[in-house]
C-alpha cells in the first residue's frame, strides 16, 4: 500500500514513463518523514537495492520530481509512519 511522502530531493526521471525508483524513508529536517531516491537505479545495480526500504512511484509526465513534493511510496516492510 502506497504512502503519500515528500521528495526529500529534486530527482530527475525519463518523460513519458511511470517509474518506480529505489529509495529510503528518512527523518527530514522537521524530524517528519521524507523520501531520498537511491543513486544507481539500473536494473543489474544490487548494492542500492539492498540499501533500499521503499519503493518511490514517479507519474508519466515530466522529467523532473521537485523536492518537497507528496510522491507515493511503497515501503519494503512493515512502516508504521512514526519513524523515518
Amino acid at each position: 500500500m502506497a504512502v503519500p511522502l515528500p521528495l526529500a530531493k529534486q530527482s530527475s526521471k525519463p518523460e513519458g514513463l511511470s517509474c518506480f525508483f529505489k529509495a529510503r524513508i528518512e527523518k527530514g529536517s522537521e524530524g517528519k518523514p521524507v523520501v531520498e531516491v537511491l543513486p544507481g537505479q539500473a536494473s543489474f545495480m544490487i548494492s542500492p537495492l539492498l540499501s533500499a526500504d521503499s519503493w518511490v512511484i514517479f507519474s508519466a509526465p515530466g522529467t523532473r520530481v521537485e523536492r518537497g513534493t507528496l510522491v507515493d511510496v511503497v515501503p519494503l516492510h512493515s512502516w508504521g509512519g512514526n519513524n523515518g
